[in-house]
């Protein structure tokens, strides 16, 4: 988190929207879901050269949130769509 410029005790929620009040580094202790993906990518984007290029964090809320639309297409994703995206890009297994 020290490059990043953002804290570990920072609520999921005043980032992500919603309900979920944990911090960051709770979810992130909880393991593989969509939330720790997000997370994980948010950060990324904070930093030079990291594995996800060519988006922005406002791009990751927005995959989390269900209103990412990619350049050149019409549609939003789905969350399954933007959940799958963060785990190629992380080379984890894609979900069905």
């Amino acid at each position: 988190f020290t490059r990043t410029g953002i804290a570990t005790s920072t609520p999921f929620n005043s980032v992500f929207g919603g309900s979920d009040r944990r911090t960051f580094l709770e979810i992130l202790n909880t393991g593989d879901n969509f939330a720790s993906l997000a997370i994980a990518a948010y950060l990324n984007t904070k930093v030079p050269f990291g594995f996800v290029s060519g988006i922005s964090t406002q791009d990751i809320v927005n995959m989390w949130n269900g209103r990412y639309k990619p350049r050149g297409n019409s549609n939003n994703w789905t969350l399954a769509e933007g959940e799958n995206y963060l785990r190629y890009t992380m080379g984890l297994t894609l979900n069905p």
